[in-house]
């Protein structure tokens, strides 16, 4: 029997983790059963953190019901000194059993309803309509209580029958809301509105106290003058009832800009090396970014990215400007970029995933989570592998 050695060759510089986390199952239907095994040649020694339950031992064995972080901590303990090999961290996340959403408990007549099933399924709404798919929407054009049955194989393929009863009447208030997301803006500022889509609505009336009106279920709006502003909105649902909430809303010349950050995804890297740099975005009137290395760009994003051509140190910074010309800069950390950097010098998690076993002429991916790396150079070497019938694959960094 042959062995296939596989060499990733990387034109950058990374660190690899010490410890591998190995489940089996690796995924299925909740509740999951898994076997959780710590990989490592390094070390002799783990603890666990799964949800808040800790564990000692190479192996823990723990049953997922949603999406749960698992975390391990190698140590090497030979000659009693507990010194740590490396962590690592995996979200586990199993399927629900079945995963039916029915948008609305009650509707008006002629209201609309939808059922979403994930899967295809057989979807009865009660009143002689009958569908099948994964998303079905559906109009009552009676009173009465109506149940909704769904039926159909989860992702794990196992059947299942979901019921539930829904009213259709013709006296359903409506109960409009909508959210401002702040209290004062700035002249001209734009301000996202929408909607709560109340109970069987169908029709929308904003009023935004300035003499302008709107009919859409999102919009923005800014307003040009100082002031506060009752803004209303109006909703009409299919049972032809009518009701109204309004807010006040400030428009304000002396708004401050407040509670501001930005992050780069890296303080040190390689020459060329993609660098993002986290932002919370607001409303700016306009932004200016100013790399360190004469580079400047003036987008209103999430986030930059940017790369730095020599080596060297960089200070990169950003002016905001908001609505009412307050401006601020932000100073980011220091950006170090250096051409002879060593794997152990990023802080980075280097890693390939490779199957247990595959059938002879079977297609199956390797695949590398190096995120810095700037090119990749695979080597797959096996002397005769071509007259093998099937064969046991290795793997070596």
């Amino acid at each position: 029997m042959r062995t296939l050695l596989l060499i990733l060759f990387f034109n950058a510089t990374s660190a690899w983790s010490q410890v591998e986390i190995e489940a089996t199952p690796s995924e299925g239907c909740a509740p999951l059963k898994s076997k959780l095994t710590a990989k490592s040649n390094l070390a002799n020694y783990f603890e666990w953190t799964i949800a808040d339950q800790r564990f000692v031992g190479r192996e823990v064995t723990y049953t997922f019901y949603n999406s749960t972080y698992v975390y391990v901590a190698a140590y090497d303990t030979v000659g009693g000194n507990k010194r740590m090999v490396g962590t690592n961290s995996k979200m586990f996340s199993p399927q629900a059993p079945f995963n039916i959403f029915v948008s609305k408990d009650s509707i008006c007549i002629n209201g609309e309803i939808s059922v979403s099933a994930g899967n295809i399924s057989n979807i009865d709404f009660g009143d002689g309509f009958i569908a099948d798919g994964s998303y079905v929407r559906h109009k009552y054009t009676k009173l009465g209580s109506f149940t909704i049955t769904v039926k159909g194989l989860n992702s794990c393929k196992e059947s299942f029958v979901y019921t539930k009863k829904i009213e259709v009447r013709d006296n359903l208030v409506p109960t409009p809301d909508f959210y401002l997301g702040k209290a004062e803006v700035c002249p001209e500022e734009p301000l996202s509105l929408s909607t709560n889509n109340s109970t069987s609505s169908s029709r929308y009336t904003w009023n935004f106290g300035d003499g302008t009106t709107s009919t859409k279920g999102y919009i923005r709006h800014s307003w040009t003058k100082l002031g506060t502003y009752n803004v209303s909105l109006t909703e009409t649902n299919s049972c032809g009832l009518t009701r109204s909430i309004t807010k006040e809303i400030t428009v304000s010349a002396k708004n401050k800009i407040t509670a501001t950050w930005i992050h780069p995804s890296s303080k040190l890297a390689c020459p060329n090396t993609k660098i993002d740099f986290y932002f919370n975005k607001d409303s700016y009137k306009s932004v200016l970014f100013d790399y360190g290395d004469n580079t400047t760009s003036s987008i209103i994003t999430d986030n930059w990215a940017h790369s730095y051509v020599k080596p060297g140190r960089y200070f990169p910074k950003v002016t905001l400007t908001n609505y009412c010309n307050d401006d601020t800069t932000l100073f980011v950390d220091t950006i170090v970029i250096r051409s002879d950097l060593k794997w152990n010098s990023i802080d980075e998690f280097l890693s390939l995933r490779l199957p247990d076993s595959v059938c002879p002429s079977a297609p199956f991916e390797f695949y590398s989570n190096g995120r810095n790396a700037l090119s990749y150079k695979w080597n797959f070497a096996a002397e005769g592998l071509s007259n093998e019938p099937a064969g046991m694959f290795s793997l070596k960094l």
